[in-house]
């Protein structure tokens, strides 16, 4: 549970810097790059705290690039 709320605020001090400073700019784009970034990022962490199994990325990129491994090493090492 305070892992939770650690979180938590942590999301909401960095919303409540960054987000004002952005919106004197003017930069709408911008915001939007960080609310969406922040929950996410907000989002894994929870779920992480509350002991849920996350994917790796890295098993994604070894999946991707395997059929390239496989063929280069039949290519130059046969």
């Amino acid at each position: 549970m305070w892992p939770v709320i650690v979180i938590l605020l942590v999301t909401a001090s960095i919303f409540f810097i960054e987000v004002p400073k952005l919106k004197r700019d003017r930069k709408k784009k911008e915001i939007v790059y960080v609310c969406v970034l922040l929950a996410a990022g907000s989002a894994a962490s929870i779920m992480e705290a509350r002991g849920a199994d996350l994917p790796n990325p890295a098993d994604l990129i070894q999946a991707f690039y395997a059929p390239i491994n496989n063929w280069l090493t039949k290519t130059f090492y046969s």
